[in-house]
């Protein structure tokens, strides 16, 4: 997808190695696997697939779209701060342009915007509320589905520990306690099962991790980013010094 971060496409190159790793063990190795262990490894892929894939378009693809609006609309203030000896409040709110194009961003600062006015017009003007009760990190939560990944490297490690069992299962099922002969038949089955066990647990550990770091960089990298956007936007466009004169006619209120 257009706009993935260098730190994500960790994930695919993850993936396309460990499936040649499993496709090399289980085909080039001179011991050729049982089907149902193939069957075992392909499963898990296959999980593990849609799972990246659904993390890929559901939580990373909209996080970056916000956060490239978001640098984007800090660069312009950045810029047209530049060029004015003003906040910059009274300008955008003239022109009547949305700063963002990202959906929810837009839908969020024409709340902000409603919710100043609304204010402005109910005479009370020691009132002011601010950007960040509206752009803040529970949205860039909601977007990127925080609860939800949250659980993913615990469930990747959880799947490789599921195919460990599945392998021994599948390794004792055909081990026979009988004469020598028989239980040196079985052990072929036994070690078989066994290298699943062992290769479904690797897997399962080098996807959580990747994940894990894949995960935390680019929640990182929003939050840096909207921090960057509400200094600009508090600074240049509404004013700190604003803010602290709001703040204190409240303690005095109060």
């Amino acid at each position: 997808m257009s706009g993935r971060k260098w730190y994500e496409w960790l994930l695919t190159i993850t993936y396309v190695a460990m499936v040649v790793v499993c496709v090399y063990l289980n085909l080039f190795t001179g011991q050729a696997e049982g089907i149902a262990n193939i069957i075992v490894n392909a499963t898990m892929f296959v999980i593990v697939l849609i799972v990246f894939l659904g993390c890929d378009r559901s939580a990373f693809f909209p996080t970056n779209r916000m956060n490239a609006d978001l640098k984007r609309v800090t660069l312009r203030i950045r810029q047209d701060a530049q060029n004015s000896s003003n906040f910059l409040w009274e300008q955008y709110r003239a022109t009547g342009e949305s700063l963002f194009t990202d959906a929810l961003l837009q839908e969020r600062y024409g709340d902000f915007l409603r919710e100043m006015d609304r204010i402005a017009n109910s005479g009370k003007a020691y009132i002011r509320c601010s950007t960040e009760d509206f752009i803040n990190e529970d949205l860039t939560d909601d977007v990127m589905h925080r609860n939800l990944l949250n659980q993913v490297p615990g469930a990747l490690t959880g799947l490789g520990i599921l195919g460990t069992f599945v392998g021994l299962s599948m390794g004792l099922q055909g081990f026979a306690t009988g004469s020598t002969a028989e239980i040196t038949n079985s052990i072929a089955p036994l070690m078989s099962g066994i290298k699943v066990a062992f290769h479904t647990s690797i897997y399962g550990m080098v996807f959580s991790l990747v994940y894990s770091f894949v995960y935390k960089a680019s929640m990182e990298a929003v939050y840096v980013q909207l921090d960057e956007f509400l200094t600009a936007f508090n600074t240049y466009v509404v004013g700190d010094s604003y803010n602290d004169n709001e703040s204190k006619m409240r303690e005095t209120i109060q």
